[in-house]
């Protein structure tokens, strides 16, 4: 809403389900991790016989009772996009290279709510975290945190603002984070 962008890192599968936009990295963790396994909508990536992610959604919805049946003439494939959405309204992170990221080029549209999702260790807080936003707290704020090694971000003149919200403690028990917080946890 309002044009935001919202990029969360994640596993849940209902939360994958209710994104506009899914990011896979894997296809496994550490050394044979860092790589874009997937990019683009729910529905597709439940057709990307590679994804990891695509098969735990598909497997969910059949436990949960979901018509996984094709509709009449869409075919059974999904396209990746190698270097993530189409559109120019995109932030696009290219050549990440940290720890196991694998010169991965990728672009996450804007003003929509992005889902950075894959197995453990296959780079997901590295792109985001590490090179994401600490690219861009210190290019809106001055931070003096080194981002992590790319080439460039495009699409950074179109934001002003860049939040992150973690589970770090934000009151004097570590069992306090923005979620409990908020009260967002009261109708979870």
């Amino acid at each position: 809403a309002a044009g935001h962008s919202l990029v969360v890192i994640e596993h849940n599968l209902d939360v994958i389900r209710a994104a506009d936009w899914v990011i896979d990295l894997g296809p496994e963790g550490g050394e044979a991790g860092g790589e874009l396994v997937f990019a683009g909508t729910p529905e597709e990536i439940k057709l990307h016989p590679p994804s990891h992610t695509g098969k735990a959604l598909t497997d969910y919805e059949v436990a949960l009772g979901v018509d996984l049946r094709a509709e009449e003439g869409r075919p059974l494939q999904a396209v990746v996009r190698a270097a993530g959405a189409q559109s120019e309204e995109v932030i696009r992170i290219v050549n990440a290279r940290e720890h196991n990221l694998k010169s991965l080029d990728v672009a996450i549209p804007r003003g929509k709510f992005s889902v950075i999702t894959g197995v453990s260790g296959s780079g997901k807080s590295t792109l985001i975290n590490d090179t994401l936003y600490t690219a861009v707290a210190r290019k809106l704020y001055g931070s003096h945190a080194e981002p992590a090694p790319h080439d460039r971000i495009e699409g950074l003149e179109a934001l002003d603002k860049v939040i992150n919200v973690d589970q770090s403690p934000i009151g004097r028990t570590p069992r306090s984070n923005p979620a409990t917080y908020t009260g967002l946890f009261t109708p979870i």
